[in-house]
Parts: structure tokens; sequence; C-alpha cells
């Protein structure tokens, strides 16, 4: 009789669980139907200046080359997120000949995003660049102008740039 029991008890307070999910909206929010969502890995290339430091007195030039990957979802309200990722981006000192590598991700909420393909969406980015050499990391720069089709997709023809402001100038 026991064994009955502790199975009814089991079952009903599963039910009752069961039951109150089912009643509930779900806590993560909805899906966007008319969202668009793009992902790309767009090429990087340029040269950076780096300042002097304890490794290269002089400072040097970086050459810089590799791929972004940009994943951009465009809302009904046209606004626009960016996700930007460092995607194997490195560099050559030109003076040292150490090894430079790019490092990190941004993400921008919210951005207005222009209607037309011709206008582009400019964002400037601050990466990381990493010394393999010993010496401290730099900001890494770079300046995406984002194009986007009528139908909100991030087209290929976006591109970008290393350098740009540093924040606050970049305001």
């Amino acid at each position: 009789m026991r064994n009955r029991r502790d199975f009814l008890t089991g079952a009903g307070s599963v039910a009752i669980a069961l039951a109150a999910v089912g009643w509930t909206r779900p806590a993560w929010p909805q899906a966007c139907s008319i969202c668009k969502t793009t992902s790309l890995l767009l090429p990087l290339s340029g040269a950076l200046f780096l300042p002097p430091n304890p490794c290269v007195p002089a400072g040097e030039n970086v050459s810089i080359a590799g791929d972004v990957h940009v994943v951009t979802k465009v809302r009904s309200n046209q606004l626009f997120d960016a996700y930007l990722n460092m995607a194997g981006v490195d560099g050559m000192g030109q003076t040292s000949g150490s090894l430079y590598i790019g490092t990190g991700s941004n993400k921008f909420i919210g951005v207005q995003w222009p209607p037309d393909p011709i206008t582009p969406a400019t964002i400037v980015a601050i990466f990381s660049l990493e010394a393999t050499n010993g010496c401290a990391s730099v900001g890494l720069p770079v300046t995406f102008h984002l194009l986007f089709g009528s139908d909100g997709a991030l087209l290929v023809d976006s591109t970008m740039s290393v350098g740009g402001c540093f924040p606050p100038e970049c305001s």
C-alpha cells in the first residue's frame, strides 16, 4: 500500500509541475519573425604604427591581415545589432620581425542603419593587438563600413580598414 501511495504522490507532483509549466510564458525572448541575421567573414588588411615601447624603442609599423567574423541582426525598426570577432588576424612587425595577433570581440546593440545600400553604417571598434615578444598589448582600432541590402542582409561589399580614432575622440 505504501509503494502505491508514494507512486501516486510523485505522479501528482509531476502532473502539477507540468501543468504549471504549460500555463506560463517562456522566460527567453520570443524569436523575431521579421529580423534578418547575416554572418560573414570580411577580409581585413592594413598597417598600424605602434608607439615606442621597451621592446621596440623607436616604435614600428605592423602589417595586419586576416578575417573578421561579422554577424548582424537587423530588426524591424531600422536598428541593427553587430557582433564583431577577430578570426585569424595577425601581423608582422616591420622593424622587430615580431608576430602580433589580433584578439577580441565587440558588440554594438541598437545601431541605426541606413535604408539605402549606398550609405554605409560606420562603426569604429577597438580590438587588441597582442605582442608575442613579451611586450604589452596595444589597441587595434578597426573602422567598419557596413552595407545592407533592402531586405536587411549585410552585403559582402562591406569594407573595413585598420585605423580610426580611439574613443572619446570618435564621438
